[in-house]
């Protein structure tokens, strides 16, 4: 008889403690009961933990307020906020499902109080002591949400991805998560690859698959996580078979490759891969979803690096002729360098003249466009993809706006629209508008 194991409770000492009754742990409801059991556990411990507590600190606290219950509830807010951010499914610290349900929901569930906050909160007004009762919500709520970010910061800055340490500087790093689109997408990046040289790392982002949905929540619902897992295995399955032919395809040419699976919305996993990558990969249709959005501003604005975006439809060039959005001749010089590795050698580039200001240029490969771009318009880039695809450009690189007010605009009406690859580069420094 196989049965599973009780979670990953084995470095708490706790090695299939409960019953192993096959009509009851292989069905799918007894899968549910299990992970009641479990949360059940680590109630237990954190209840008992709470009750020790509460008995000892008043001795050291004194009875002016609540302590022993601030306290409580302010460790718990720190340990959930570690436990939930160093155990996610990108990290190199990843836990199962009932792991993470046995720590957050049962131990931090059953330390934790909010019911005895209320009911000692009551009791202070109730003694004539309204003041203290204000303090003790002030205390309770701020502390604790304050404790709760602690706790997501200390885990973030140790925790790094599950394979972080494969990237090199020269990487380029490619996001998918759209099965049909695949295939296409990945014959332009291995253009990009040939072109940049070094090797190429693939996420491959289930999300919006399962990222509305907490690990450990879906485990209370047997149907639900029937249905959702049958929705991943769906994605899962063309996502992987598509990925492992190309990825034999490449190295066989003597390309260095890989590709990670990486569950939720893949903000963290774009975040640290990006840090160490030299160029970040996107698709156009990505943006209809908010998590989309969020992994290009990671990638653009937290890692520093540039970002190339595709259309819906990939055609079969890039680069063969470039069109540059430029305000200035730093601008033309940071945008030729960033796009050096994207465009063959000699092609042709049209500078897109961004406002009123003249500027010099001196290379006979770059033909400038008189007609300049109104910075003042609100649709500058759709101004700028038009001018771009009337002269047949294949590829339109410009400067991200530092205003973060403008960047967000761009990301929600300007580029999903777009009919061609963007590299937009990171500016100098990003300004809160």
């Amino acid at each position: 008889m196989e049965v599973d194991h009780i979670l990953s409770l084995r470095s708490f000492g706790i090695r299939r403690t409960i019953i192993e009754c096959p009509a009851l742990f292989n069905h799918q409801w007894g899968r549910s009961l299990r992970t009641y059991l479990i949360v059940a556990i680590g109630g237990a411990i954190g209840t008992v933990f709470r009750a020790f507590l509460s008995s000892t600190l008043p001795s050291l606290t004194g009875t002016a307020l609540p302590w022993p219950t601030i306290i409580i509830n302010v460790v718990g807010s720190f340990v959930i906020g570690y436990v939930a951010m160093l155990t996610a499914a990108d990290s190199r610290f990843a836990a199962s499902p009932e792991l993470r349900a046995f720590i957050l929901v049962g131990v931090c569930g059953g330390f934790t109080t909010f019911s005895s906050f209320s009911q000692q909160t009551v009791d202070l007004i109730r003694d004539g002591r309204p003041l203290s009762a204000l303090l003790n919500i002030g205390l309770s709520v701020a502390i604790c949400l304050l404790s709760t970010t602690a706790g997501y910061t200390a885990a973030t800055t140790i925790r790094g991805s599950r394979l972080a340490a494969l990237d090199r500087p020269d990487t380029t790093l490619l996001a998918l998560h759209d099965p049909d689109k695949a295939p296409a997408t990945l014959e332009l990046a291995r253009h990009v690859m040939e072109r940049r040289g070094g090797p190429i790392k693939v996420l491959a982002i289930d999300g919006p698959v399962l990222n509305d949905v907490e690990p450990y929540d879906l485990m209370f619902s047997p149907r639900r996580r029937v249905a959702l897992l049958a929705t991943r295995s769906a994605w899962h399955g063309p996502m992987a078979q598509t990925l492992n032919d190309w990825i034999g395809s490449v190295r066989r040419e003597g390309h260095p490759a890989i590709w990670l699976d990486v569950r939720g919305d893949g903000i963290a996993a774009v975040r640290e891969h990006a840090r160490i990558s030299g160029l970040a990969i996107f698709e156009h249709a990505d943006l209809q979803h908010s998590a989309a959005q969020d992994r290009l501003r990671v990638a653009l604005h937290h890692a520093g690096r540039p970002i190339l975006l595709l259309p819906a439809q990939i055609g079969k060039t890039l680069g063969e002729h470039t069109a540059i959005a430029v305000r200035t001749n730093a601008d033309l010089a940071n945008l030729l360098n960033a796009s050096a590795s994207l465009r063959p050698q000699g092609a042709p580039v049209f500078a897109l003249h961004i406002g009123q200001h003249s500027f010099e240029i001196d290379d006979a490969n770059i033909t400038p466009i008189v007609q300049p771009a109104d910075p003042r318009h609100s649709h500058l880039v759709s101004q700028l993809l038009a001018m771009a695809s009337a002269r047949n450009a294949d590829l339109l690189a410009l400067i991200a706006p530092r205003e973060r007010e403008h960047f967000d605009d761009l990301l929600q009406h300007a580029l999903p629209g777009a009919d061609l690859p963007i590299l937009i580069v990171p500016p100098t420094a990003m300004v809160n508008a």
